[in-house]
């Protein structure tokens, strides 16, 4: 065991955001088989899911499954445990074959694209000789034996082969030349004998009739005593129209290619009892590698070693064969900046200790110990607003998102264009997902096809400019009534900063001594206070309730933060100075009980989910609970400069302030647009209070509103949730 002695220092770490939504888990096969009418409890991951993603290790215990048959909920299950594949889950289903699932958002962080390999596998073989003659049949290569000093199993390789071509004249007709005549083209061809498709022409005269053909394929051409050897090539050049052969033609010559590259030879003859031959062109028999394709690297790859290509009378082909060794992580979609964060506070893990007697044990001490229930608590943000989408995890329902769109679309549920954004403006769903990121090629999350098709979703054309933001993304939100209150997830990250790769845990050592990384999952936020005082920022601080903080197993590879290793790259970071400079309590306007206050120094808005903490049967694990959300609060506070008695008189009055033009109206703006708009209404004084200075200067009222209602919250903001 090698243990580094080097301390964590706080240089090395880092709290990101990972987003948690539906992730479109597609299923076709259980361990030992294809979807029966049998009960199963496990599950496992289509090819189309696990080429791109790898499931972190139990990450998901405590989630709900949703079982779908197109766009019909069937069954709601209880995630109990998960490999990097497979789901196991509690009840059983009985799924149809063409059902799939859905890890539904609440406490499920978005997979990434994995990091691929893990293992000693073919690397690019070198072409040291080309070759010559190589035929089509050798172009597929799964027998590496002869490739001495390496090592393989399994392994695969597709040969491109230079496209060679052959020229052919025709004569015209005298009246006999083509009676009962035919042309031969010999094709490359990795199905045919030796390599060889034959493709005839056969020549349909005024005289005679087409000769039968005995080819792989054959098309017949009529020709007319009086037919020029120009015409004749341009009949041929049209019936050959829509084969594997490329034709160009020149006056009475063609040219013709084989496209699947390789062997090309043609022989022109008349089959008359003279048997007379009109043209011979020969051709050439076999091709040059081009390229080499790696279709399947194998595994337990060791040495290297030349693979000799076989030619048919020409020369060999020779490529050079090595064994590579790849990395492989697995990762989250964990980069996401938190914005200007003051202060941060990683939920706490405690466990329970319990101490109890069994029985008269013959000493004064505790005869047992055991630990229980394990909680996480107290996690907290201290955030410098820049944008206001914190307001959505608060409220909790996304009504509309309107954003500048382009045409693309991915091209599948899992695949899009490399490192773009798409997103479905109409018919979102209230909890998202909302945005789809692709990085490199891999869709994230997957697209949840029973909400929504993947050629719905449009390619964002992102906000740009500086002094005035276009293309800006406009969110409204709105109160969640229900318990489908959205999460997100934080890592927190410890790196020693060394090595290639400084973020991805050590899965050779019992214990991480490099990067010691913990992931905070099913973050509800249960209180969000907005601050905005006299000559500062605009500031929020956001207490989550988390669902459970899940560590790495010890031999679990996992790149934290996505492998992103300079700030300046993480996700929602911007190049835009004016994207990340904060809103300031100047630019704020705040009006109540149907008046601008011009004369604010300090405002104070708190909002309260109440969160309970609940546990459930049957979850399976000590470490995951519940937050189910109760009553909501809201209460404002502000103080000012006395202009009139009209708060006093509003203390006094017993009817609760509603209805249009009533409202309490909370605005703040930066100057290139993104902007924060909140209303409220049914509301009352609470109190107020209008101390005298001592320095007899102005007099600054105290005042404190309730509220009950939020009627409108918009978002205008560079920032993707």
């Amino acid at each position: 065991m090698t243990i580094n002695t080097d301390i964590f220092l706080g240089s090395g770490a880092s709290i990101t955001k990972i987003p948690e939504f539906d992730i479109y888990f597609e299923s076709t096969k259980n361990p030992s088989g294809a979807f029966d009418d049998t009960s199963l409890t496990v599950i496992k991951a289509a090819t189309a899911f696990s080429t791109h993603y790898s499931l972190v290790n139990n990450l998901y215990v405590g989630c709900l499954l949703e079982r779908y048959t197109g766009t019909t909920l069937q069954t709601t299950h209880r995630i109990t445990a998960n490999t990097a594949d497979t789901i196991t889950f509690t009840p059983a289903a009985t799924p149809a074959l063409n059902d799939f699932f859905v890890i539904k958002g609440y406490g499920a962080p978005v997979p990434a694209k994995k990091v691929t390999g893990a293992t000693s596998v073919l690397a690019q073989p070198t072409i040291t000789n080309g070759g010559t003659q190589i035929e089509a049949d050798e172009s597929i290569v799964t027998d590496f034996a002869s490739a001495s000093g390496l090592t393989i199993t399994g392994g695969e390789l597709v040969l491109t082969l230079s496209a060679e071509s052959s020229t052919v004249t025709f004569p015209a007709e005298s009246g006999t030349n083509y009676d009962s005549g035919l042309l031969t083209i010999n094709l490359a061809s990795a199905s045919g004998t030796n390599g060889i498709t034959t493709l005839q022409v056969l020549f349909n005269t005024a005289d005679a009739s087409a000769p039968s053909a005995s080819a792989n394929d054959s098309v017949t051409v009529a020709i007319a005593n009086s037919a020029t050897g120009a015409e004749i090539a341009q009949s041929v050049l049209t019936a050959l129209a829509g084969k594997d052969v490329t034709v160009t033609r020149s006056g009475a010559e063609l040219t013709i290619t084989n496209n699947t590259g390789g062997y090309v030879g043609t022989h022109i003859a008349e089959t008359t009892t003279s048997a007379t031959t009109i043209g011979n062109a020969g051709g050439v028999q076999g091709g040059i590698i081009t390229a080499v394709t790696v279709t399947n690297a194998g595994s337990s790859v060791s040495g290297s070693g030349n693979l000799p290509i076989a030619s048919n009378g020409g020369t060999n082909g020779v490529l050079a064969l090595a064994a590579t060794t790849t990395t492989s992580a697995k990762r989250l979609l964990s980069d996401g900046w938190l914005g200007i964060v003051e202060s941060v506070t990683f939920p706490t893990t405690e466990i329970e200790t319990k101490q109890v007697n069994l029985s008269l044990g013959n000493t004064r001490n505790k005869t047992y110990q055991y630990k229980g229930i394990e909680t996480a608590s107290g996690g907290n943000l201290g955030i410098v607003a820049n944008q206001g989408t914190w307001l959505y995890y608060f409220f909790g329902a996304m009504t509309s998102i309107s954003a500048t769109t382009l045409t693309g679309n991915p091209s599948s549920d899992y695949v899009g264009g490399e490192d773009k954004v798409y997103v479905k403006s109409s018919n979102i769903p209230s909890t998202g997902p909302f945005f789809h990121r692709v990085v490199g090629t891999t869709l994230c999350p997957p697209n949840p096809n029973h909400l929504q098709e993947h050629t719905t979703l449009k390619e964002l054309d992102p906000p740009v400019g500086t002094t005035t933001m276009t293309k800006g993304i406009t969110y409204t939100i709105a109160e969640e009534n229900g318990d489908n209150l959205p999460s997100f997830a934080m890592e927190q990250t410890l790196s020693k900063l060394e090595g290639t790769n400084k973020f991805r845990t050590d899965s050779t050592e019992p214990l991480e001594s490099m990067n010691f990384i913990k992931i905070a999952r099913g973050c509800r936020v249960n209180t969000l206070t907005l601050t905005a005082n006299e000559n500062e920022e605009v500031k929020m601080t956001v207490d989550v309730n988390t669902r459970a903080v899940h560590a790495l197993e010890n031999d679990e590879a996992y790149d934290g933060r996505r492998g992103v290793e300079d700030d300046t790259n993480l996700y929602n970071y911007s190049s835009i100075a004016e994207f990340r400079e904060p809103f300031f309590f100047s630019d704020g306007v705040f009006s109540v009980f149907n008046h601008t206050f011009l004369k604010i120094n300090t405002l104070t808005l708190t909002m309260n989910n109440n969160l309970q903490d609940r546990r459930f049967l049957g979850v399976g694990n000590t470490s995951i609970q519940e937050a189910i959300p109760a009553e909501r609060t809201y209460e404002i506070q502000f103080t000012g400069h006395v202009t009139d008695d009209r708060l006093y008189q509003e203390l006094l009055n017993r009817t609760e302030q509603t209805g249009s033009g009533t409202e309490i109206t909370l605005v703040f703006e930066k100057s290139n647009g993104e902007k924060i708009t909140l209303k409220f209404e049914d509301y009352m004084l609470s109190a107020n209070n209008f101390p005298i200075p001592d320095d007899k200067g102005a007099i600054v009222v105290e005042a404190t509103v309730l509220p009950r209602t939020m009627t409108t919250c918009e978002v205008i903001t560079h920032w993707k949730i």
